[in-house]
């Protein structure tokens, strides 16, 4: 199956589901098609220990570091 990838909402949609989320307006202008292994890595198992999915910088998802929290979040 294919999949969309926005990196503006960090969310894949499957192709089969494109023309219901274009005709309810879901449907982000800025996704990119990907294959079944990218979905896989990124959404279809758990993230590596510390890490969380991101957008990177070439518009495909990408693993980062958790942000530590923040020292006043924890008070």
């Amino acid at each position: 199956m294919m999949y969309h990838y926005s990196p503006s909402k960090n969310m894949f949609y499957p192709d089969q589901m494109k023309q219901v989320y274009i005709d309810t307006g879901t449907f982000p202008a800025d996704t990119v098609e990907v294959s079944d292994d990218v979905w896989l890595e990124f959404a279809g198992n758990p993230p590596p220990e510390g890490r969380q999915r991101a957008a990177g910088s070439n518009g495909l998802p990408c693993w980062v570091d958790i942000p530590l929290p923040d020292i006043d979040d924890a008070r």
